[in-house]
């Protein structure tokens, strides 16, 4: 007896789950794996019969033509599946070259003194907007803002904008006239009357530094007593050294007139926007948040992409970005796109900068592919 138990344990040597139930005496268990045993071995002659049949069917086409014509199908639309990639793929970058020569050859074939008006509106407008013309016969100009992709004509810009728009194209005008010869004086007459804080701040700087790269004396005449002091604050603002501070003439007290209004002391500038704090000591995640940085939004605009989405290596770059106004794709594209660039970002600067906002862009559009754009609920009332 004891002969056959060791020849039972050894048969079922490679089945440890049948042997554990034949040890624990598990009589139902076993009763019920030996029922299920019974019927998958009803079922084997059927399905050896059907193997074969499958077996005869292949073995029958692999004798005929049918697998080779349908491998040869197969390969035929890989091939045209391949040509047609590789079509689009050729027709894509021809279509981005285009878009490359007809953008220099617009840039190239502008009048200077507009090109001269595009970075003036520029830099006055910190590169939130951008001047264009319309295409050929067209000589429309409009506005579009960096940050949106928004085209607006001339009359749609605010009264500050405007301002800004045709301050900037008589400097240019200017400029364009003198044409290298020595810088005259430019005299201004109450240009910034209708400008808020900001937009004063951002022209102030600019001429400062029309001042300083030219060399050119700029008179600013005024029948508004305040805004002596308003270019004197624009000055400590930016930390103007001296000799290069504004200086307020008094016309009705040169006279001996006594002063023409009387100027309260408390009159100046509203504070400007605090500086962005330095980065030292914060990680990246630490400084967004001290700084007010959005998350992006794949569906908006690329152009709306906080720049330090892809600065977040590089604090020290992404300070003096934001000290200059710029905190936003499209403004940067804008100003790297314009002269004032080279003024605070080296050649490298500049590249490395190009690259990283056509990732961003690339990564938008890439982002969108395969995803269904949200419907809210103006879309479905739109749709009907």
């Amino acid at each position: 007896m004891r002969a056959v138990e060791d020849q039972a344990r050894r048969e079922l040597a490679g089945r440890p789950d049948l042997l554990r139930l034949v040890e624990e005496e598990d009589e139902a268990a076993l009763q019920g794996l030996r029922s299920s045993l019974r019927e998958r071995a009803a079922r084997a002659p059927g399905l050896s019969e059907e193997i074969g049949g499958i077996n005869a069917r292949v073995d029958l086409a692999s004798k005929g033509r049918e697998l080779e014509e349908a491998r040869a199908r197969h390969r035929q639309a890989e091939d045209a599946l391949r040509r047609r990639f590789d079509e689009a793929m050729l027709a894509e970058a021809g279509a981005f070259l285009l878009d490359q020569v007809e953008s220099e050859h617009v840039r190239a074939s502008r009048p200077a003194v507009l090109r001269r008006a595009e970075d003036w509106f520029a830099r006055f407008t910190r590169h939130r907007f951008a001047l264009a013309m319309g295409a050929a016969g067209d000589e429309t100009f409009r506005a579009r803002e960096t940050e949106t992709g928004e085209w607006r004509a001339l009359k749609e810009l605010s009264t500050g904008t405007r301002m800004q728009l045709l301050l900037a194209v008589r400097v240019a005008f200017a400029a364009e006239a003198e044409k290298g010869r020595t810088p005259l004086p430019l005299f201004l007459d109450e240009a910034l009357t209708t400008a808020d804080p900001e937009r004063f701040r951002a022209v102030a700087d600019s001429l400062r530094r029309l001042y300083e790269e030219d060399g050119r004396q700029i008179f600013y005449l005024t029948a508004q007593p305040e805004e002596g002091r308003y270019w004197a604050d624009a000055d400590a603002e930016a930390g103007a050294e001296a000799g290069k501070a504004a200086t307020v003439i008094d016309l009705a007290a040169s006279r001996r007139a006594g002063r023409a209004v009387a100027v309260p002391e408390e009159v100046a500038l509203p504070p400007a926007a605090p500086e962005p704090p330095p980065p030292a000591g914060m990680d990246p995640e630490e400084y967004a948040v001290r700084i007010g940085v959005d998350p992006v939004q794949p569906w908006g605009e690329a152009d709306a992409v906080h720049v330090f989405h892809f600065l977040r290596d590089d604090l020290d770059l992404l300070r003096r970005l934001l000290r200059a106004g710029v905190e936003r794709l499209g403004p940067l594209a804008s100003l790297l796109d314009s002269r004032e660039a080279g003024l605070f970002l080296s050649p490298e600067e500049q590249s490395a900068l190009r690259l990283r906002a056509a990732g961003a862009r690339a990564w938008t559009e890439a982002w969108r592919e395969g995803r269904g754009r949200p419907v809210d609920r103006d879309a479905l009332a739109a749709s009907g």
